[in-house]
């Protein structure tokens, strides 16, 4: 859609007694049902060159931008709808031409106006709110992690009952929780509540440095050691 501007005018504005100001300011004008393109498709208008002078119709938006609608010939003179249109906007002085011809390119001009909708003219929209994209972890990171909730899920506050042989196997225990966290920090995560940097997996991996490529060490895996020193 071509525009100009034309100043920050409403069709309040709009006081004298020109047929422009009235149509615009009674709703005769820039009420109807077709935007521009849709206009231009209906009666065949050209909208490839703009210009001013007869068979050029602008259209002026409610903050006084202006749209360049299309040309329009004379044949469109005799089109019945477009008559019936501009009974609708038509003055006092102006013929009634019901059942007969449009007398000019300012009747044809003025038909077109009154099914013409005006839009915001250069009223920019609000940009969407973008929704956060998923942030996923690299793998190593995502083992790393993995490896660091399962041992303080599972092994850090039972040491004592593993010790005294009341809970199980801890390496099950562990392993079988490390695959579920595991599959839980592959997911892609929201960045607005993702833990530790974000774009530095380096830093996370550091974090809990040691920890090889399934998340655990030698060291970790040998639950027997705290058993050893205790009955030792």
């Amino acid at each position: 859609m071509s525009t100009r501007m034309a100043g920050q005018t409403f069709y309040s504005t709009l006081t004298g007694d020109n047929d422009t100001d009235r149509n615009y300011r009674e709703g005769n004008w820039a009420k109807g049902q077709y935007d521009a393109d849709a206009l231009a498709t209906k009666f065949g208008l050209d909208r490839s060159k703009e210009g001013r002078g007869d068979g050029h119709v602008w259209g002026m938006n409610p903050d006084g931008s202006e749209v360049y609608i299309g040309f329009a010939d004379d044949s469109l003179r005799s089109n019945q709808e477009l008559i019936k249109a501009h009974g609708t906007q038509r003055g006092s002085d102006e013929a009634d031409h019901t059942g007969d011809v449009l007398s000019s390119a300012g009747d044809v001009k003025g038909a077109l106006l009154a099914l013409w909708k005006a839009g915001d003219g250069g009223a920019a929209e609000p940009a969407p709110v973008a929704e956060p994209e998923g942030i996923v972890y690299s793998d190593k990171a995502a083992k790393a992690k993995a490896g660091v909730a399962a041992f303080e899920n599972t092994i850090l506050p039972y040491q004592g009952d593993y010790i005294m042989g009341k809970k199980g196997s801890p390496s099950e225990n562990y392993l079988r929780e490390y695959a579920l966290q595991l599959n839980e920090y592959r997911k892609p995560r929201d960045p607005n509540q993702i833990d530790g940097p974000v774009y530095n997996p380096q830093a996370e991996e550091a974090a809990v440095a040691g920890f090889g490529d399934e998340g655990l060490t030698a060291y970790d895996l040998d639950f027997d050691k705290d058993r050893d020193l205790y009955y030792s």
